[in-house]
């Protein structure tokens, strides 16, 4: 199952506040091999990322004005939590309930909770049932030809004038056959994202090196969990469909951010 925590990323110290409401099902039920996955990814250790916004996100929506958005696999809920705080109205998907049960405390400990919405579903099969804003899909790393069509159905999820944003770790930073699958250039998202230019503006298109200190991934880190930065993923060992070294260092980001013009 793709997944993105970007957030401590994807991704606040856990609150000692209760949850909020549970999430919502979605459209799309989660699969429960990778359901199971994630759940007991999380179930692991009481916080998994950082609680720190994903930088790129900061950096890329500083200009726009707030509206709706919809943060793709929101994990714990750091990055979503920063959007809401920000006066984005934020609607967050993940497969994992025990990551959504966590960032509803989160929220609520930051006093966000009434501009989230939680939705449990599996982006694989979920449909989006608006259009927003700002879509945010950080580290959606899957099998091809699987992965460009998760971002491809971000990209449909856009409103008219609102921006896609999409970030990744860039290819060159693994060995091949050593990171996760699905790993793209900024070069290569557009290409396979067809975006027509009568209907799309790409305003960012770059590989950008992380500064020194934020590169993601020692040995064990994603597994073991905190970071003390953001919380952009190694994706851990034996995700189905995403088998990666837990050795692997990721210094370097591909983004990419276009609007949508019509």
């Amino acid at each position: 199952m793709p997944h993105a925590e970007h957030h401590d990323q994807h991704n606040p110290p856990a609150g000692t506040a209760a949850p909020g409401p549970p999430p919502a099902a979605g459209n799309g039920a989660a699969s429960k091999a990778g359901q199971e996955f994630w759940d007991d990814f999380y179930q692991a250790r009481p916080n998994i990322w950082s609680g720190r916004v994903n930088p790129v996100l900061a950096e890329e929506t500083a200009g726009l004005a707030s509206g709706s958005a919809l943060d793709l696999g929101c994990g714990e809920g750091a990055d979503a939590i920063w959007l809401a705080q920000h006066g984005w109205r934020v609607t967050a998907i993940d497969v994992s309930a025990i990551a959504l049960e966590r960032a509803a405390r989160h929220a609520q400990a930051a006093g966000a909770s009434d501009r989230i919405t939680w939705v449990c579903a599996d982006l694989s099969s979920w449909t989006p049932p608006e259009r927003y804003d700002l879509v945010s899909a950080h580290y959606l790393h899957s099998p091809e030809p699987a992965g460009y069509a998760l971002l491809q159905a971000a990209a449909a999820a856009v409103a008219v004038n609102g921006t896609l944003l999409a970030v990744g770790h860039h290819p060159d930073d693994v060995l091949p056959g050593s990171g996760p699958p699905g790993l793209w250039t900024p070069d290569q998202l557009e290409a396979n994202l067809t975006l027509p230019p009568d209907r799309w503006r790409i305003d960012v298109r770059e590989s950008r090196r992380r500064p020194p200190g934020e590169s993601t991934g020692t040995s064990g880190t994603h597994s073991a969990g905190h970071r003390d930065a953001d919380s952009s993923p190694d994706l851990p060992a034996g995700d189905p469909g995403a088998g990666h070294s837990n050795a692997a260092r990721h210094r370097t980001d591909s983004i990419l951010r276009a609007t949508r013009l019509r």
